[in-house]
């Protein structure tokens, strides 16, 4: 896999070619929800990898300023501790982000995808039979003292077409990887959703996953056509099973930065010594 940061290489999982290439980013993507998954307890890190420092940061806040770097519809998902996990992030960060509480951390992180969703549908449901609607959002959702005002609409009055999941412990990323594997999903997307935000059944299918059909993690990038089974996940693998039942929709994104993250001692050993 190409170690850079401004190459990748995308290929579909039937292992055929995709077309187009990768590019730093040029444009940003807020009608993209971007999903920050952060409500674990790190029983093995044996400490919040949320609160972990790196480069004079807490790794929860510098997801989150990763997220907001390509889209303004940033959700962040909280679970263990939420209301102290809230309180590392800085005023002026945490007033741009909804925050979703999940109650059921401890079944696993697909409750945390599907706690995700379920305001966004909600919220589809409402500009869909209110378009009018799309710049306010006074929806309230588990841990309603956890919710922000920030709204899951564009600024240009866009629903959103897509979702893209990414873990608070993915430290290697950066905003050039989010931004190509973003530009990409651009690309896919048919000129009718980017203008109109076409109607579930007519979404582009196409999946954006980093890694290969061998082996995948987020950050990975779902059209709206499958927000409806991301809010149904459940158990502890999070959106593989999804992925590995549309192997033949999804474009991989060779990203050697996403499988490197924090959940042992001898990962932060690891991290500490070249952060």
């Amino acid at each position: 896999m190409e170690g850079s940061h401004n190459k990748a290489s995308l290929s579909r999982g039937d292992n055929g070619k995709a077309n187009g290439r990768a590019r730093s980013q040029d444009k940003r993507g807020d009608n993209l929800a971007v999903v920050v998954l952060a409500a674990g307890n790190s029983s093995r890190l044996g400490r919040p990898k949320q609160a972990v420092r790196i480069a004079g940061e807490c790794l929860l806040v510098r997801q989150l300023k990763l997220a907001l770097s390509i889209s303004a519809n940033v959700t962040c998902v909280l679970g263990c501790n939420a209301l102290a996990m809230k309180s590392l992030i800085p005023r002026d960060i945490s007033e741009k982000i909804r925050f979703v509480n999940n109650l059921n951390w401890q079944s696993g992180m697909s409750s945390s995808i599907a706690a995700s969703m379920k305001p966004i549908l909600d919220r589809l449901a409402l500009n869909k039979a209110s378009p009018s609607n799309l710049s306010e959002d006074n929806s309230a959702h588990e841990g309603s003292a956890l919710c922000s005002s920030a709204k899951y609409s564009s600024s240009g009055g866009l629903p959103v077409s897509g979702a893209i999941l990414l873990l608070v412990d993915q430290w290697q990323l950066t905003e050039d990887n989010l931004g190509a594997l973003l530009n990409s999903w651009q690309e896919s997307m048919s000129v009718h959703d980017i203008a109109n935000g076409s109607d579930i059944g007519n979404v582009n299918q196409t999946i954006h996953v980093a890694g290969s059909n061998d082996q995948f993690t987020p950050p990975a990038i779902f059209p709206r056509y499958y927000f409806q089974q991301l809010s149904e996940l459940t158990g502890e693998s999070g959106a593989k099973p999804l992925i590995k039942n549309n192997m033949d929709k999804c474009l991989f994104y060779d990203l050697p930065e996403a499988f490197f993250d924090l959940d042992t001692p001898e990962q932060l050993a690891a991290m500490q010594t070249v952060s």
